[in-house]
């Protein structure tokens, strides 16, 4: 098969078609993203907003405190629990997204009269709006587990800045000759 040229490739681009499919995906995808949001809603909302609590009170270089940084470290897996329970539920629903989708294809293809190919035709042009609603579900399921993966790192690291303090706190005292509470020297 012949290479085509950079000319003839170049002859081939439709500008005008690549921008107007542009703007289909691009219209598409503010209702995915729509769809997607309201679909995760449910189940990370007290989590995200809490987080972007405290996003934006790191971003003017605030320190947390340490009673900050306990309610962080308590609320975390909290809010992970809800999520997590929607993350299965999400999973349930989009199981049944898909198998709505198949039940709709299947029937659409067998009540098409004319070829296998004007069959799967129709059948996919018909199931359009089910397979828009089975990517919203797979796409808020692997973005609310994503969320959830991310929190658990940051209630990790949470943690780790506590013992960090703790034993920051601990030197010190060591160091102005207070001994460990429940240590004796004997």
């Amino acid at each position: 098969m012949k290479a085509l040229s950079k000319v003839d490739a170049e002859a081939l681009v439709d500008e005008e078609a690549i921008e107007d499919v542009l703007q289909l995906v691009k219209m598409r995808s503010v209702t995915m993203k729509d769809v997607v949001m309201r679909l995760e809603d449910d189940y990370v909302k007290d989590l995200a907003e809490f987080i972007e609590d405290m996003r934006l009170r790191l971003s003017g270089g605030h320190v947390l405190t340490d009673e900050e940084l306990e309610d962080l470290v308590l609320k975390i897996p909290m809010y992970l629990f809800y999520a997590a329970g929607g993350l299965e539920m999400l999973g349930m629903e989009g199981d049944t997204a898909q198998a709505t989708k198949k039940e709709v294809y299947n029937s659409l293809f067998l009540e098409t009269k004319g070829t296998v190919e004007d069959k799967t035709k129709t059948a996919e042009l018909g199931t359009f709006t089910e397979q828009f609603l089975d990517a919203a579900y797979g796409r808020a399921y692997k973005t609310l587990k994503l969320q959830i993966e991310m929190a658990e790192h940051l209630a990790t690291s949470a943690k780790k800045i506590m013992s960090k303090r703790m034993l920051d706190t601990q030197q010190q005292l060591a160091e102005k000759g207070f001994r460990r509470f429940g240590v004796s020297d004997e």
